[in-house]
């Protein structure tokens, strides 16, 4: 059957009519619902993602529980997050008392969600649920590969509730996204590479679309003097295994003090001896081959991998490759690679460390390792949209993170209280309460006086100016009223 953009977003527009007229509670009801159908069905789901470099216990870690914890979140806190709110009238202008504002998140109304492939579920499935919970339709669009749990969640909303309808699954083809950008969908959220990022964007600046950009990441791993090496070796050794590394927040960057690199490099040495190939995709061991051999040819040195093997034609399979001694100017310090590769970056002074990672134009996650004060100090100085302490990307499925990037790694956040009201549009109400307003009026002269003493003797920073305002306030009030009919 040939896909229709056009009538999938009519279709959507039409029930997301009625969906956005019900309370945020009652839409958030059938998410309460969903959460204990994925947890009857986790294993089946679990099996649908597995992958070459996917095993079934890294599924269920990684996307089912985090995909039932943002149900839960969702189901209990989406209503707070989103309800009306009237503005305090502390900070409101004098010569406005009479006036009143209240705040309202509406839905934007058909919510175009572009998924990534190394993570089907998790990921395109909470940017999903908030939009719905916000009261939008929702067009999903898998990522390569995802098409099988895409359809499996729809179902599940359905049976959970959720009107037949408002989520729709499109062809894995990113044909079938562009044509519903085209037919004018309302926003747009993708995740996935910079480079689709940027064709994304420059599709939806014909129709001027807003967009959510979770982009491509280079993230960096700091280690303060403080460190536990151990801790923070065996967490590098969790990004370079962990799904087969293809995760946009694994560590490519360590920057750790040279006085403590040669005891990261037996650590880390101990604990990638044993660890057996990881499945890579084709296209992205083709992207790094290049990269890796500039580095070594400039003075890198492998410290753990068989880099021999990684050079073999088809290679489909590879052990994690850690370079040290790697030039500051070295491209792979500025790549986004989705196969196990880390660069380890001695340091003398954690300012020459933070300007190095300036340097990289992603800015999408990092980690800091060491003393905690010291550490979060530390981690205000990071620009990146998130920062671990001591731990690297598993706390981040905690459905309060708000999660995005920064720079070349994209904009706007998803997951969380802030993503969830990123799926809506702010609406401001003002009251104007009263019968006086003089600014229907035509100005006359003493008006204009008036104005002028009003802003002197409210907002002067001088005391015999401000006083000199109110008198101005007040000669011009004593006109006006002498001027004004009966």
């Amino acid at each position: 059957m040939t896909f229709d953009a056009t009538q999938a977003v009519l279709a959507a527009r039409k029930t997301q009519a009625e969906w956005q007229e019900l309370s945020v509670a009652d839409r958030a009801k059938f998410a309460g619902r969903l959460r204990y159908l994925l947890a009857e069905e986790a294993t089946r789901l679990a099996q649908l993602i597995n992958g070459p470099a996917r095993q079934q216990g890294e599924s269920l870690a990684a996307e089912i529980l985090p995909l039932i914890e943002a149900c839960k979140f969702l189901s209990r806190r989406a209503a707070s997050i989103l309800k009306s709110k009237r503005l305090s009238g502390r900070d409101r202008p004098s010569w406005l008392a009479r006036v009143q504002v209240f705040e309202d998140r509406v839905p934007f109304g058909v919510v175009l969600v572009i998924g990534a492939s190394n993570y089907p579920l998790f990921l395109a499935g909470v940017q999903a649920l908030q939009a719905l919970v916000a009261g939008n339709a929702v067009l999903l669009k898998p990522g390569t590969g995802g098409i099988a749990i895409a359809t499996r969640l729809q179902e599940l909303s359905e049976k959970a509730g959720l009107p037949t309808g408002l989520l729709s699954v499109l062809p894995e083809d990113p044909a079938s996204a562009r044509e519903c950008i085209h037919a004018q969908v309302d926003l747009v959220v993708l995740t996935g590479s910079q480079r689709s990022g940027q064709a994304v964007l420059s599709e939806l600046a014909k129709t001027t679309t807003p967009a959510i950009m979770e982009l491509s990441g280079c993230d960096a791993l700091f280690i303060l003097p403080s460190a536990q090496i151990a801790l923070a070796a065996r967490a590098i050794m969790f990004g370079l295994t962990f799904s087969g590394s293809a995760t946009c927040m694994a560590p490519r960057r360590v920057f750790v003090p040279q006085s403590l690199q040669p005891a990261l490099e037996d650590s880390l040495q101990s604990l990638l001896n044993n660890v057996k190939p990881i499945a890579v995709g084709h296209t992205s061991w083709q992207a790094s081959l290049p990269m890796i051999e500039e580095a070594i040819a400039s003075g890198a040195r492998v410290l753990t991998g068989d880099w021999p093997a990684w050079q073999q034609p088809q290679t489909t399979a590879v052990l994690p490759l850690v370079l040290a001694d790697v030039p500051a100017k070295a491209s792979i310090h500025k790549a986004d690679l989705f196969v196990p590769i880390v660069s380890l970056i001695g340091y003398g002074h954690l300012d020459d460390a933070l300007g190095e990672n300036g340097k990289c134009p992603y800015a999408l996650s990092a980690c800091v390792f060491g003393n905690l004060t010291e550490a979060t100090q530390f981690a205000k100085r990071i620009e990146a949209g998130c920062v671990v302490i001591n731990d690297i990307i598993a706390p981040t499925a905690d459905p309060r993170v708000g999660f995005g990037g920064t720079k070349a790694s994209g904009f706007g956040t998803t997951r969380g209280a802030e993503g969830l009201k990123q799926m809506t549009q702010l609406k401001s109400i003002v009251i104007q309460r009263g019968s006086w307003r003089p600014h229907l009026d035509d100005l006359r002269p003493p008006d204009i006086e008036l104005i002028t003493g009003l802003i002197h003797w409210l907002h002067s920073h001088r005391l015999r100016s401000r006083i000199g305002g109110l008198w101005q306030l007040i000669q011009a009030a004593i006109r006006l009223k002498k001027t004004t009919p009966k």
